[in-house]
């Protein structure tokens, strides 16, 4: 039987809403950082209500793929703690 820690779903995800993400001090540096000038964008403040899942297609207007994809891969590392 696998270990429930190791199979443990995300902390956070794309499936989070925007809001969420902009509001954990962690996961928002961590959009500073890989998706630099998306945390100021006035869109930004719009999608609030919406999963990031839901705004992929029109963040790639201002970030690469390449970027939304190393985002979504460290967002998923968060620890709990």
């Amino acid at each position: 039987m696998p270990n429930q820690a190791t199979s443990a779903v995300p902390l956070f995800s794309f499936e989070n809403t925007i809001g969420e993400l902009a509001e954990n001090p962690r996961t928002l540096a961590l959009m500073e950082e890989l998706l630099p000038g998306l945390a100021d964008n006035p869109l930004l403040e719009l999608g609030r209500g919406y999963p990031l899942s839901v705004a992929l297609p029109y963040l790639t207007m201002f970030v690469s793929k390449d970027s939304i994809e190393a985002f979504r891969l460290r967002l998923e590392e968060i620890p709990l703690f």
